[in-house]
């Protein structure tokens, strides 16, 4: 492939992007259905996306109107940090 450089914040037609989502329960208690919301910009194909790899099994990803994302986790019983902080991050 040819190296190209492309102006900051910009990417390729085809260039494939990786997104990844970083999460913790820093709550007070065990976390157990939860979700993210994210706007993606309307000029990348939101269509595309697809899930490589998620760090709890029950991960729900929808496409809801105005290109945002929703990923949601139903009973994903995540533990809060203060009781166990290598667990709390997803």
């Amino acid at each position: 492939y040819p190296i190209f450089e492309c102006l900051s914040k910009y990417v390729l037609k085809d260039e494939k992007l990786t997104y990844t989502i970083r999460f913790q329960n820093t709550g007070n208690s065990e976390a157990i259905n939860i979700y993210i919301l994210d706007s993606i910009r309307p000029n990348l194909d939101i269509n595309t996306l697809q899930v490589v790899e998620q760090s709890h099994v029950s991960l729900i990803t929808e496409v809801l109107i105005g290109n945002v994302l929703k990923f949601r986790f139903d009973s994903i019983y995540l533990p809060d940090s203060l009781s166990n902080e290598a667990a709390s991050h997803g």
